[in-house]
């Protein structure tokens, strides 16, 4: 079953007052409203340089020659759009938890999304789980905001999940770097972190966010259990007594702090987030806070 991505009208409305916040000024050959390390005609003044002949002379900034009695030409930075791309995880392992972590994945990618969409950045998405699946976009304005929701709409929970391959192939496929903000639960079989890499080397801004299930994060006594992999359907029997918590609780300390290592080393934006949290408090204090909102 797809998961449902509805985004109320008071949420959409407070979306169109915020933006992505890329830390990188990525150079991009189209013209938008974003700030691009190129030169341009755009209205923001960055510096000056020394006049040589064939300059434009109404770029000459006069009131500094008659002060100095020296020519220079005022540089400004050309302002463009940059590209965001939203990367969900749809494999089987996502369509887990209680509140489910696919369905917060697509209802939070859905709003970053339009919030890109709301400032006319060019959007695309993609879901990946074994490899690259469905995709959307380019898009560019708020007018593409209901094929947007309609595409995270139709996605299902498909296959096992491969970081590395998946990522790769994106990077592969998309000529034209952005902010890439991948969402998913880092349950993969494969080293996820050679995904991540795969990006950066293709000049990719890249936001990781983490999504878990409360139970993933603080899992119950619960006696004698069958666990049941949710990509390969094999199965284990345990018993999830106050030994067995202790030291899960101390492997899940030693993952979640060798991912934030990797991110931290690497300057990609990292994010734990709960299934049960909400998505105004993600959006507007948590992201807002850590600088992908503003």
């Amino acid at each position: 079953m797809a998961a449902s991505v509805y985004l109320p009208p008071a949420l959409l409305r407070r979306l169109e007052r915020f933006a992505l916040v890329s830390r990188k000024r990525i150079a991009s050959p189209v013209k938008g409203e974003r700030r691009s390390i190129q030169r341009g005609t755009s209205m923001n003044f960055v510096d000056y340089r020394q006049y040589v002949p064939g300059d434009d002379v109404t770029q000459i900034d006069w009131n500094v020659y008659g002060r100095l009695d020296n020519l220079v030409v005022k540089l400004f930075e050309d302002e463009q759009n940059f590209i965001a791309h939203v990367l969900v995880d749809n494999s089987k392992s996502m369509d887990w938890g209680e509140p489910n972590k696919l369905s917060l994945a697509l209802r939070l990618g859905s709003a970053l999304a339009y919030m890109g969409l709301s400032n006319f950045d060019r959007v695309r998405c993609a879901t990946f789980s074994d490899a690259v699946g469905t995709t959307f976009g380019p898009a560019h304005s708020p007018r593409d905001a209901h094929a947007l929701f309609a595409y995270f709409s139709s996605v299902v929970p498909a296959g096992g999940t491969n970081l590395e391959a998946s990522l790769k192939a994106y990077a592969l496929q998309n000529r034209q770097p952005g902010l890439a903000i991948v969402i998913t639960d880092l349950l993969s079989h494969s080293n996820f972190e050679a995904g991540i890499r795969a990006l950066l080397q293709r000049r990719f801004e890249v936001v990781l966010l983490h999504v878990l299930a409360p139970a993933e994060v603080h899992p119950p006594i619960g006696g004698d259990l069958k666990l049941i992999d949710r990509e390969t359907g094999r199965f284990v029997d345990v018993t999830l007594n106050q030994r067995a918590i202790n030291l899960y609780r101390e492997r899940y300390a030693r993952w979640t702090a060798a991912i934030e290592s990797f991110c931290s080393r690497h300057d990609v934006l990292y994010e734990r987030i709960e299934s049960s949290e909400e998505l105004d408090r993600l959006l507007f204090f948590n992201l807002r806070k850590r600088g992908l909102v503003a």
